[in-house]
């Protein structure tokens, strides 16, 4: 048995740093895991130049899997992150791998399930005891230029870091 090569997953975007930073979580997650994890979008992000991704071209699912693929690899997984249930990995990435099984006999694709659950709104889900439960989902919380503009009273009593330590009170 080999080990697969694991894909985390992004919906994918032309901005160069969602790229940057998805390669940034591949890197730390392939180092507590000890396992090959590439960053993988699903779609747009081939169409960032290379120059602005460290000369590095970004790449999609589709795209990827097919040279993996061309390189004898049969086994992957797919970790999406995401946050909550999406068409693009419920629907076309099996659809990707159904077209590519065609192509390359004993494809093995495992898609994991999205960060926050498979479903968001059924009233006995984990997600939904939380919200329940806790006032941080009530939290907005955006940062620019020094000052926190959060929902939450208790977020702009302390100091937050992203805003220097120092407390606004607004």
């Amino acid at each position: 048995m080999t080990t697969p090569i694991v894909f985390l997953v992004d919906n994918g975007s032309l901005r160069p740093q969602a790229t940057l930073r998805l390669r940034c979580l591949a890197e730390g997650l392939a180092r507590r895991a000890g396992l090959r994890v590439e960053a993988v979008s699903l779609l747009h992000s081939h169409k960032i130049a290379a120059d602005k991704v460290n000369g590095i071209p970004a790449t999609i699912v589709k795209r990827r899997l097919r040279e993996c693929l061309a390189a004898g690899h049969r086994e992957f997984i797919c970790l999406p992150l995401f946050l909550g249930p999406s068409l693009a990995i419920a629907d076309y990435l099996p659809q990707v791998v159904d077209e590519l099984s065609g192509e390359y006999p004993g494809l093995k694709v495992r898609i994991a399930s999205v960060l926050a659950g498979e479903d968001l709104d059924t009233r006995s889900s984990p997600c939904a005891d939380a919200r329940r439960s806790s006032s941080r989902f009530a939290a907005f919380t955006k940062h620019e230029g020094g000052t926190c503009r959060s929902r939450n009273p208790n977020h702009r009593s302390q100091p937050c870091a992203k805003r220097g330590g120092a407390a606004t009170g607004k």
